[in-house]
């Protein structure tokens, strides 16, 4: 899973338990969403551009390139680094971040993270 755990998007431990009890804040996949295989999110992931909105309003743009590195931006702030598939995990090894594995989910044709704060973001194809 892609918890993206930038240094301008990290929450702070207060500013995560105000987020997790706001109802505005998705906790929970999609009831339809169900876990993808390995071969299938990896298809669903490589090679593309993705748009995310935060629950707080952060709007990210990532792109997945085929040979295995990503790029993200956030406002002015940008990172890259590698990415790989576990299971139906997305875990990337950004340059100026932590590495992280976040849990995706697919519903209908839309793909799901849980961030490591527990949020739930939509990734959106650009």
């Amino acid at each position: 899973m892609l918890t993206l755990r930038f240094a301008t998007l990290a929450l702070t431990m207060s500013a995560g338990a105000v987020l997790a009890q706001s109802p505005a804040v998705p906790l929970e996949f999609p009831a339809e969403a169900k876990p993808l295989a390995a071969d299938d999110l990896r298809q669903r992931v490589s090679g593309k551009v993705f748009r995310v909105k935060t629950a707080a309003g952060a709007a990210w743009r990532l792109q997945y390139q085929a040979a295995g590195s990503f790029y993200i931006n956030v406002g002015s702030f940008s990172d890259s680094g590698k990415w790989r598939i576990e299971d139906s995990k997305l875990c990337s090894e950004p340059q100026k971040s932590p590495a992280a594995c976040n849990e995706m989910r697919l519903a209908g044709d839309a793909l799901y993270l849980k961030r490591d704060s527990g949020e739930i973001i939509k990734f959106e194809p650009n």
